[in-house]
């Protein structure tokens, strides 16, 4: 697949969540004898889903509305987009030496996040993503190529870049198959 030319590039600075599991929960209202279940036309308890994590919320919130704030005006992207998302977050103190050599970093110390309680890559992703639809792109189901990942950094922060795809047909991509044409006219003779 080739990428065409980025239209975003933004930096939401905190701690990215993941969106990941979701937690169900009934919706309630004041009975007769107290707080009892919303029912649907089929008598089922109509139930609300949030998020697991208290953070997802509050942090695609932030990332909608920056995202809102740098993409202004503009259509919402109609087809095909890539994106790229790089998440940071600062390195534990553990990380460091102690002393007058505490700003260098022990030989031991990971090079990259491996044990964080930050959530997979995918799970941010998907967050951000999600937050994006209907700010940057009508439906992140438009996303056909991209990747994520985690880092550390100075600072807590996601860096997102999102741009367009270049059209293609199957042919530009050598997918499509070539038909077999005979020339009319002819005709293949079996030999008896």
């Amino acid at each position: 697949m080739e990428r065409g030319k980025k239209v975003l590039d933004i930096t939401i600075a905190g701690q990215a969540a993941p969106a990941g599991s979701k937690t169900a929960d009934p919706v309630m209202r004041k009975g007769p004898l107290g707080p009892e279940p919303v029912l649907d036309q089929r008598g089922r308890p109509v139930v609300r889903q949030r998020h697991a994590n208290k953070n997802t919320r509050p942090w695609m919130d932030r990332v909608a509305g920056e995202a809102r704030v740098a993409w202004g005006r503009q259509p919402l992207l109609d087809g095909a987009v890539w994106i790229e998302i790089l998440c940071l977050e600062p390195r534990p103190s553990s990380h460091y030496r102690t002393g007058k050599f505490s700003h260098l970093l022990k030989p031991g110390a990971p090079a990259y996040p491996h044990r964080t309680s930050t959530g997979d890559s995918d799970k941010l992703r998907r967050a951000v993503q999600d937050a994006l639809s209907g700010v940057v792109w009508v439906d992140d189901k438009l996303v056909v190529s991209g990747g994520d990942a985690k880092d550390y950094g100075e600072h807590a922060c996601c860096i997102i870049q999102v741009g367009l795809m270049v059209e293609q047909t199957a042919a530009d991509r050598g997918l499509a198959e070539i038909p077999q044409i005979n020339p009319v006219g002819q005709e293949t003779l079996i030999a008896a």
